[in-house]
């Protein structure tokens, strides 16, 4: 319903043009992860085909019918352009704004502001320390490990656990050159920032060579461009790089971690969401 392509081979994936506006494959897999999750929740509450009184054949229509579908991408591709913050002002005027994040150095590095007239603009991100919540006593899971690796150069060097943090990524990351540990992680962010910064800078000049460009359209770039600065600042890494760095066997393997990564934002960055949520309150 969602993606074209074989399967087995997830390199051919692309979008089906009903469902464009979640940018890309990856975005794709998540929301259809978070959707599944949903499916099964109810399934474990036993509700899932609570009010359900029709054929046995009109099952998977009540609860994956394409409009259906469709509506639960469009909230969650709006929620994913918001950061993951909720209870934002529907209000143009008064919408949360993001700022341009390309910093080279650590947490509060200032940077040229985007303009304040596109969406996007004005809070700016790049001076919010991030720090992963988590018990340094229970040890590093997954998801610990890849918010340390994912947002290793703006980490709060003063957060709870962070001499533990940097052992894990000192032990687990996979060097192929002569490069250290974290020379490789550095030199992979790198990359990265200058992916993403290419990826906006081309959105951009669409944007700009198409003045009379239909809102809806405008809309859609927009929001690509607000979930790209969000990668920036919590999730640069792609799957192909979190699988070089990690010794992982599959490019699978690490979206697989990567998207239980993403999903688990609101509980690894509660301080950063709290900062939205006040913004928005006196906003």
């Amino acid at each position: 319903m969602i993606l074209n392509g074989s399967p087995g081979d997830w390199e051919q994936w692309s979008l089906r043009s009903r469902f464009l506006f979640l940018g890309d494959v990856d975005r794709a897999q998540d929301f259809i992860g978070v959707f599944i999750d949903g499916l099964m929740r109810k399934g474990r509450a036993q509700t899932l085909l609570h009010g359900f009184e029709r054929e046995a054949d009109k099952v998977l229509a009540y609860l994956a019918a394409p409009d259906l579908v469709q509506k639960r991408a469009l909230s969650y591709h709006a929620k994913a352009g918001r950061c993951g913050v909720t209870g934002m002002s529907s209000d143009p005027e008064r919408v949360g704004r993001a700022r341009n994040i390309d910093a080279d150095g650590g947490v509060g590095e200032t940077l040229e502001a985007r303009s304040p007239n596109r969406p996007g603009g004005g809070i700016d991100l790049t001076s919010l320390p991030i720090q992963i919540c988590w018990e340094p006593e229970a040890g590093i899971d997954a998801k610990v490990r890849m918010a340390s690796l994912q947002c290793w150069p703006r980490l709060d060097r003063g957060q709870p656990g962070m001499t533990v943090l940097e052992e894990d990524l000192k032990q687990v990351i996979q060097s192929s050159s002569d490069l250290s540990a974290f020379e490789a992680l550095v030199e992979q962010h790198d990359l990265a920032r200058r992916r993403l910064a290419d990826e906006i800078a081309e959105i951009d000049r669409q944007i700009e060579a198409s003045p009379g460009m239909h809102r809806e359209t405008r809309e859609q770039h927009e929001s690509r461009r607000t979930g790209f600065e969000a990668d920036r600042l919590l999730c640069p890494l792609n799957r192909e790089q979190a699988q070089s760095l990690l010794g992982l066997a599959t490019p699978d393997a690490a979206y697989q971690q990567i998207s239980r990564y993403r999903r688990a934002y609101a509980d690894l960055f509660p301080d950063l969401l709290q900062h939205f949520e006040d913004r928005m309150a006196n906003s």
